[in-house]
């Protein structure tokens, strides 16, 4: 009698085999994005804003973006502006794993500082292309005069200067060629305009699960005052500026694959740079330490002759 049994293990190890090499990447991106709805149904925007407590992020903290069908990871790091000695090495991670860095300051601040400058070069290696966000800060009541909304950069006029200094600075720390965009944005107004459904109902949620300084009812309250001064999402959206800083991303994304490439090209560069260095530098200490010894070989030589 001929048992079945072993070919019917092979068979199911198969099946498996298969299910895992093809299946599971698409079961799990369907996955993720069920998830991303779920979450959208039940108002959960807004909890991951800041709240004014220094070095509120705390880690590393990755987010889905999901373009023409391909997926992207968005990564937020801790501050550099503090002491993030502490965060070193997980903004070193997240910069070794990017393909764009997007740098963001608040557009109020004065030229570059240089232990800023200092730390930026520090983080960013010249195989990262740098996009260089001033974020502009005004609440509700600064745009009841309607002076303040005919356009960001009218509003806000020290900003342009401030966003050209830096990135001339920026382009003598990273190289020029590097940097592939500069922009202003006003990012809590384009939240907020985000954070509203196509009736007018805001998606952010009404509380947070953690203790933090500014309550998600806070944020709500001036969503509100936004949108009773501007009228409609659309308008707060056009007057935030958030679609420059998605026509860049948008460039961007139409050639990452061009982009990985040579990024990789440069990251494997760089490090055979390195090394280089390094072989050089230990090199030079053999060579050195070969001299003190021919020096000491010569000497023994010579007390062995004269006894």
């Amino acid at each position: 009698m001929i048992s079945a049994m072993p070919l019917l293990e092979r068979s199911g190890r198969q099946k498996l085999v298969s299910v895992l090499r093809d299946d599971l990447p698409g079961f799990l991106r369907r996955r993720q994005e069920i998830n991303l709805r779920r979450e959208a149904v039940h108002a959960v925007d807004g909890r991951s804003i800041g709240t004014g407590q220094a070095d509120f992020t705390k880690g590393n903290r990755s987010y889905s973006l999901f373009r023409d069908g391909l997926e992207f990871q968005i990564i937020d790091v801790p501050g550099i502006e503090g002491d993030e000695s502490k965060y070193e090495d997980s903004i070193r991670e997240a910069v070794a794993r990017a393909h764009l860095v997007l740098y963001t300051k608040n557009a109020a601040d004065t030229k570059l500082q240089t232990g800023t400058a200092a730390k930026i070069k520090k983080y960013l290696s010249e195989y990262a292309k740098v996009l260089i966000v001033s974020n502009s800060r005004g609440l509700a009541d600064l745009f009841e005069d309607e002076t303040n909304r005919v356009a960001l950069d009218q509003t806000f006029p020290s900003q342009v200067a401030v966003r050209e200094q830096t990135k001339t600075d920026l382009a003598q720390i990273v190289g020029g060629d590097q940097i592939v965009g500069n922009c202003s944005l006003h990012g809590l107004m384009a939240f907020f305009a985000l954070a509203l459904t196509s009736t007018g109902e805001s998606t952010i949620a009404s509380h947070r699960s953690d203790d933090q300084m500014t309550p998600l009812n806070d944020l709500k309250r001036q969503q509100s005052g936004f949108l009773q001064i501007f009228g409609d999402a659309d308008s707060m959206l056009d007057f935030s500026q958030l679609h420059a800083l998605q026509e860049v991303v948008d460039d961007h994304l139409g050639r990452f694959r061009e982009e990985i490439i040579e990024s990789n090209k440069r990251k494997i560069l760089q490090q055979v740079e390195h090394l280089t260095e390094t072989l050089n530098s230990e090199a030079g200490r053999l060579a050195v330490w070969l001299s003190k010894a021919e020096k000491r070989i010569n000497q023994c030589e010579k007390n062995i002759e004269s006894h």
